[in-house]
């Protein structure tokens, strides 16, 4: 929703600014690539698959999936530039990779929102409608539909 924002620091910071940017999107996107691959994972046997599947190869593959997606972000966390280094002799405030700053903010903010409110209340989405509605629905959308007769 506010994801605007992001770029706004390349404005005071130029080319580090818009880096920064950059990785808070690439990590916001691969989390989100993530969290089909954790819950595939945890279904196990019980998954309904689909046309296309890993077939058995599925466990180890998510595996390294998800691997590669905790060393990216945390490569997408660290500094690009020898002077954000704060060891690093010439260090400059200008030069700081800011990303961690909100990544980590956020994951706190909406994950302590769940931890301490969230799951307290929260039951999953509420389903409207009987199972004969639905089943009703669902064999009108699936019905195939007639060709128009040409003269």
């Amino acid at each position: 929703m506010l994801a605007f924002l992001t770029p706004l620091p390349a404005w005071w910071f130029g080319y580090v600014g818009y880096a920064a940017s950059t990785a808070i999107a690439v990590i916001g996107l691969y989390i989100a690539f993530m969290l089909p691959i954790i819950l595939r994972l945890r279904a196990g046997d019980k998954f309904e698959r689909g046309a296309w599947h890993l077939g058995r190869h599925y466990k180890w593959i998510d595996w390294i999936a998800i691997l590669w997606i905790v060393f990216i972000c945390v490569v997408f966390m660290l500094p690009s530039y020898y002077l954000g280094v704060p060891w690093n002799t010439g260090f400059d405030w200008n030069y700081v990779n800011y990303t961690p700053l909100p990544v980590i903010g956020a994951f706190l903010l909406f994950g302590g929102w769940y931890v301490l409110s969230a799951r307290k209340w929260f039951k999953g989405p509420i389903r409207q409608g009987t199972e004969e509605e639905l089943a009703r629905i669902e064999a009108e959308y699936e019905a195939p539909v007639a060709a128009p007769e040409t003269a």
